[in-house]
């Protein structure tokens, strides 16, 4: 058994909170699987351009359906109205996977959907599940 030194703080937030390493952990895995769906989806789109309209439709369903509900309009879905809009196919590819606080954020409100097959779409979660991203990582089991 490997001995580790740690500070008298480090051990009582280790006890504390023995699940916080996973959950920041988890985080990054969320978003480099997020990250890797879109970039599989701007590899799909660089093939066939004509799928870029896939996005357009949906976006205009989410924007209709705002609008019919008379709600206000949620700010990311104005961001990728502009982005859809004013930027070249290749600026949009290339912000789908930047690495980028706005990018990030903008992904999880993806007008993108439909671009991928389910089965394409598993293979990339089935590679971003715990198991597979921390195969040697022991998983925190709550009491």
């Amino acid at each position: 058994m490997e001995l580790k030194l740690v500070s008298k703080r480090e051990g009582q937030r280790a006890a504390f909170f023995p699940q916080a390493e996973v959950c920041v952990s988890d985080h990054i895995r969320i978003e480099k699987r997020s990250i890797a769906l879109h970039r599989a989806i701007a590899d799909r789109i660089r093939t066939n351009p004509r799928l870029m309209e896939k996005a357009r439709e949906n976006l205009q369903k989410y924007l209709d359906q705002f609008a019919q509900e008379n709600r206000p309009l949620p700010k990311s879905l104005s961001e990728w109205q502009d982005i859809l809009t004013n930027r070249s196919l290749e600026a949009v590819l290339e912000f789908l996977v930047s690495s980028g606080e706005t990018a990030g954020r903008l992904r999880q409100s993806s007008p993108f959907a439909g671009i991928l097959t389910p089965k394409e779409r598993w293979k990339i979660y089935e590679a971003y599940r715990p198991g597979a991203y921390y195969p040697s990582r022991r998983q925190y089991h709550p009491r």
